[in-house]
């Protein structure tokens, strides 16, 4: 039996981090997922960079509560 494994990560303003990160992962595992803020554009450019999903929200800041 094959299992799929996907990674759903969050990355806000740490593209510089994920543009090393993304290429490695990419090699073992099936799908990748990330989210990040809709005005986070280097992390969507690596993204798209990188051929993989990029789910952009507002969402972050919602509820007065900051995001860490």
């Amino acid at each position: 039996m094959y299992m799929k494994v996907e990674i759903v990560s969050v990355c806000v303003n740490y593209s510089d981090y994920l543009k090393v990160s993304l290429p490695v992962n990419k090699q073992i595992v099936d799908n990748i997922v990330i989210v990040t803020r809709s005005d986070d554009y280097e992390t969507i450019k690596v993204c798209k960079d990188n051929n993989v999903r990029c789910i952009a929200t507002d969402e972050f800041n919602n509820h007065h509560y900051g995001f860490n």
